[in-house]
């Protein structure tokens, strides 16, 4: 083979490349983190295949890293990566769902350590991929003195959150410690929602119980459940004070669910003053 057949092989080898890289079910994963509007754009994949097939394309739009498997890495060596890896900011996970059983699982799995190790935001498709963003729990140092009951079913006993001061573009984790006093008659989602005085909505999680991996509808009564729900605030948000609202709805219609507060029936679907934040310039 000649010089100039050579550089014409490589060329179609690269060509061919990056049309399957095109085609990947998983790719438009990195398009919507591409295109997301956030500066941190650490991404981080649940298997070594899916980070091997995305990986040229996910390079082009920030960090990319691989989550330690759990066959080849000691749980206290993974926790101390996590943990390392949420003190710099948020990232992106990426589990794709649409390849074989093993990877599938393998990020099921992954999610749902990560979920009970630190702070979902949101989960989304994109193609067979399932995205979601995580933040940090920041040992969660502030006690939520507050209590209610949500449909005579569930018992907010107690509540925590990362810190009580966050500048714009920050996380706030908050965890709930939750008590089944009968079992749910269906699934209901746990929103978290920041809002300024107005009462305009600044930042919001909205997901089942621990990232969707407990949903209400297989609690069993007298069970308690730890669940950690996180927030990413706007870059341009004014320096003053907001309040975290919490409650929940109904997953399959999203109608509010009645919340028992001090021995009163709350008519505001707008959940239940956890706490106020300010934000520091």
């Amino acid at each position: 083979m000649t010089r100039d057949e050579k550089v014409n092989d490589n060329r179609l080898n690269r060509k061919n490349a990056s049309e399957q890289l095109a085609t990947d079910p998983a790719a438009p994963a990195i398009n919507l983190i591409a295109n997301s509007g956030t500066n941190n754009k650490t991404i981080v994949f649940a298997s070594r295949q899916t980070f091997g097939r995305l990986y040229p394309l996910a390079r082009t739009i920030g960090s990319v890293l691989t989550m330690p498997a759990a066959d080849l890495v000691p749980e206290a060596t993974r926790t101390a990566w996590l943990n390392d890896l949420t003190s710099h900011g948020p990232f992106w996970f990426i589990a794709d769902e649409g390849s074989t059983t093993e990877v599938r699982e393998e990020g099921r799995n992954t999610d749902a350590w990560i979920s009970d190790r630190a702070c979902k935001v949101d989960s989304q498709w994109a193609g067979t991929a399932k995205v979601s963003r995580f933040v940090g729990t920041n040992n969660l140092p502030v006690q939520i003195h507050t209590g209610a009951t949500f449909a005579n079913k569930i018992q907010l006993v107690s509540a925590r959150l990362s810190t009580a001061t966050v500048g714009p573009g920050g996380t706030l984790c908050v965890e709930f410690d939750w008590q089944a006093i009968n079992v749910p008659p269906g699934d209901y989602t746990v929103f978290v929602h920041l809002v300024n005085a107005q009462g305009q909505l600044v930042a919001q999680s909205d997901l089942m119980p621990q990232g969707g991996f407990a949903p209400t509808s297989h609690w069993k009564t007298g069970a308690s459940i730890a669940d950690r729900h996180g927030l990413i605030l706007p870059d341009n948000l004014p320096s003053v004070d907001y309040t975290v609202r919490a409650g929940f709805y109904r997953s399959d219609d999203q109608s509010p669910v009645r919340v028992t507060q001090a021995g009163s029936v709350l008519a505001d679907a707008s959940g239940i003053v956890l706490t106020q934040v300010q934000l520091a310039p």
